[in-house]
């Protein structure tokens, strides 16, 4: 008899379990999948480079923000200035789940990468054509083509991984239509940072390799004075 008792109440129990498991599920419903298909574009806007070649000395190192009275081996010859921008426009698909509650689930993303600044500045002490001017422009160069590397890497990444994002996205879920949808794109926006953030920080490490002291040797070495 104690054992048929112990079943009983074991089985109760478990009982008691699934019914708070139901209730619990009744109190949270579910999102409504979404049968919208998925969208996104990724456009690049390029811009070309502009070209300041005629800067003094003082003038260059104020842009490298270096101070003139600094005691270095090294000075400023040339210098390359980037900036971009990463946005997106987002549309989702909102549906009514209970009397207080909205989910919004994101249907359409398109990112938009800008090149807002890609400049070169270079002492202009040294006439074009000269040794020393080929020598700095080329390395400048080499500066440009990182970033554009870069920006080239940004746009594939977004391609490659925006569709399963979305896909896999967790929905807004809010008291109000317009929170929810706000609470959506704010997942969005948080995975866009998460694919930028260390391609950006890489595009940094990878510019600044080309500035390293064995670097600005092997430039003054290819001419004979400086």
């Amino acid at each position: 008899m104690k054992n048929n008792y112990s079943l009983t109440i074991s089985i109760f129990l478990f009982f008691i379990s699934v019914c708070n498991i139901c209730m619990e599920t009744k109190a949270k419903p579910l999102c409504p999948v979404i049968k919208e298909r998925i969208n996104f574009t990724v456009k690049v806007i390029p811009k070309n480079i502009s070209y300041n070649l005629d800067l003094r000395q003082k003038e260059l190192n104020q842009l490298a923000g270096k101070n003139l009275k600094q005691k270095s081996n090294q000075r400023v010859l040339g210098l390359t200035s980037t900036k971009q921008s990463v946005s997106a426009r987002m549309r989702g698909h909102t549906t009514q789940i209970s009397s207080s509650l909205y989910c919004t689930g994101i249907t359409t993303v398109d990112v938009e990468i800008k090149v807002m600044q890609l400049n070169v500045y270079v002492l202009g002490k040294y006439p074009r054509g000269s040794c020393q001017y080929s020598a700095i422009i080329d390395h400048e160069h080499e500066h440009v083509a990182t970033y554009q590397t870069g920006i080239s890497e940004l746009e594939r990444v977004f391609n490659n991984r925006l569709w399963n994002i979305i896909r896999n996205l967790p929905p807004g879920i809010a008291s109000t239509s317009k929170r929810s949808a706000n609470a959506a794109f704010k997942h969005m926006e948080e995975k866009i940072t998460a694919l930028r953030t260390p391609i950006e920080q890489a595009m940094k490490y990878r510019d600044r390799q080309i500035d390293t002291p064995l670097s600005y040797k092997l430039l003054t070495q290819q001419c004979a004075s400086w």
